[in-house]
């Protein structure tokens, strides 16, 4: 987990503190939904659309999976 997880929200300036770590997989595909200025970056289990010029948190993502052992079929 991040720190910021826990207050990340659509429609907050990330602090200048924060750095905007970009995800190290490509998650989001060209689509008429996502603005290209737009940027898609990783706090912990979240992804965040993030405009990088004012900081604006515009989407978050909150990313969960069951525990291996509850995820299996038995």
């Amino acid at each position: 987990p991040s720190p910021i997880e826990g207050m990340l929200q659509p429609g907050m300036v990330l602090p200048p503190d924060v750095p905007m770590v970009g995800a190290e997989f490509r998650v989001i595909v060209v689509t008429e939904l996502k603005d290209e200025r737009l940027r898609t970056v990783r706090f912990g289990r979240t992804l965040a659309l993030i405009d990088p010029e004012t900081r604006l948190v515009k989407d978050a993502l909150h990313l969960s999976a069951p525990a291996y052992e509850a995820a299996r079929v038995h």
